[in-house]
């Protein structure tokens, strides 16, 4: 992700006080979702040439 991806899911972020925004690093996101895989419900990241989402801890 860019700076301009990483200001747009920020501006997004305030207009749903609602929905929990985290920006987590790689490396600490793969351990945790091994290790508490319930505190995610959506993750959304930028591959290579698109945008992917997936459940996260959903079961």
């Amino acid at each position: 992700m860019n700076c301009i991806d990483f200001e747009s899911c920020r501006e997004v972020a305030t207009k749903y006080p609602g929905i929990n925004y985290k920006e987590i690093i790689v490396g600490n996101c793969c351990m945790q979702l091994v290790s508490k895989p319930d505190q995610f419900d959506v993750m959304v990241n930028k591959g290579q040439r698109s945008w992917s989402s997936t459940d996260g801890g959903r079961r």
